[in-house]
């Protein structure tokens, strides 16, 4: 059964991405940071011994740096994942009202609907 998507619903595609840019940003994000923070103790370890408190506030400010900026990283990362989700559905309706929308396959499993709809049912005062 084919379907053509027609309309994308601009708040909806904002909420998902938040989400999934946040998520994005919190997983790579992490990455960054663990990387930066081995090369940041490799650079603490060249320093010689003689300066070593230079090394330990190399290390100390790198790694509160990164952190915030980790932070800093996930909290924009994600809300301008929801602004850049929001302007493609605005732009992806206006394109479908020209040219048509996408076409998709939906499959439905009616065992799956059938068991949602008995889960979910509720009686009514007539039915009792």
């Amino acid at each position: 059964m084919q379907t053509t998507l027609k309309h994308i619903d601009v708040g909806s595609a904002f909420r998902v991405g938040i989400v999934l840019y946040g998520l994005l940003m919190l997983i790579f994000g992490l990455v960054y940071v663990l990387f930066q923070g081995a090369l940041l103790s490799i650079m603490a370890r060249s320093i010689p011994t003689d300066s070593f408190n230079g090394a330990s506030a190399l290390l100390t400010g790198g790694i509160v740096t990164s952190c915030i900026f980790y932070g800093l990283l996930v909290v924009f990362g994600g809300i301008f994942g929801g602004i850049q989700g929001a302007i493609l559905a605005f732009f992806y309706n206006r394109t479908a009202n020209w040219i048509g929308g996408l076409k998709i396959e939906l499959q439905s499993d009616d065992h799956l609907l059938d068991d949602i709809e008995r889960d979910t049912y509720t009686p009514k005062r007539s039915d009792l």
